[in-house]
């Protein structure tokens, strides 16, 4: 939301470290009828789909399909941020993803998104992937996660987030557009205002950074591109930030 930084519309793919056949795929754009409006989307996704004899990877699939439903959005869509259109119009778009990727088999995807307006954001998650927002005071994430973990958190049955990045179970029960899931999992609308960053991320950066750390990084700096760059590369030497205390299963 910095006026010194000019919101780029691009499409940026990258592989995901130590995970075999996983890639990550992102969206960052901006709607061409109303520059007030933007898109943030983050997929995790498994494998490829065949699409006219050609190779794609599930995680840019279902990306641009999303970043397709938002094109097709009119002005009037975009100015009454109703609610209830954008969720029914949303849905028959990612049950049309996951009908596709169903009927290929053995490939699936997490994602989450952002659509940024001026007075509201539209934020909606399928899997364990996560929002943060930041008002800059407070970093804390806002949706919850589409997962047993996530389950077993809520119930009470962890004291920390912490340990989700340890657990042998993390994988378990997590939604994915075409296994288990034809729609997003849960959806919020929040006031634009609430916050002064909007983040999207990974497991890559989940499992990797806690989040005091990402907190540190997120107060060191007041320049959104210097905190982005740090996240990542934090995220990326490959040197899993350890806790300073577990109460599970230390093995």
């Amino acid at each position: 939301k910095s006026s010194d930084y000019e919101l780029e519309a691009k499409t940026k793919f990258g592989i995901g470290l130590n995970k075999s056949n996983v890639y990550d795929s992102f969206v960052i754009k901006t709607h061409p009828n109303n520059d007030q409006y933007k898109l943030l989307v983050l997929t995790e996704g498994k494998g490829f789909v065949s699409l006219d004899d050609k190779q794609v990877r599930v995680s840019d699939f279902v990306a641009l399909n999303i970043q397709d439903w938002f094109l097709k959005l009119t002005e009037h869509d975009l100015d009454s941020f109703y609610a209830d259109y954008l969720r029914e119009s949303l849905s028959k778009c990612i049950s049309f993803v996951d009908t596709v990727l169903r009927e290929k088999k053995g490939n699936s995807s997490k994602a989450i998104m952002a659509l940024i307006g001026p007075e509201y954001t539209y934020i909606c998650n399928v899997g364990d992937l996560r929002c943060y927002i930041d008002d800059g005071y407070n970093f804390v994430q806002y949706n919850e996660e589409d997962s047993y973990l996530w389950d077993c958190y809520r119930e009470g049955f962890f004291a920390d987030k912490e340990e989700f990045r340890f657990s042998k179970k993390k994988d378990l029960g997590v939604g994915m557009i075409g296994l288990n899931k034809d729609s997003f999992a849960s959806s919020y609308i929040i006031r634009s205002d609430m916050y002064d960053r909007l983040f999207l991320f990974s497991r890559g950066v989940i499992d990797c950074l806690s989040e005091g750390r990402m907190y540190d990084i997120n107060l060191s700096s007041s320049n959104s591109r210097g905190i982005v760059d740090a996240i990542i590369s934090h995220s990326t030497n490959g040197k899993k930030e350890y806790m300073s205390y577990y109460q599970g299963d230390s093995s």
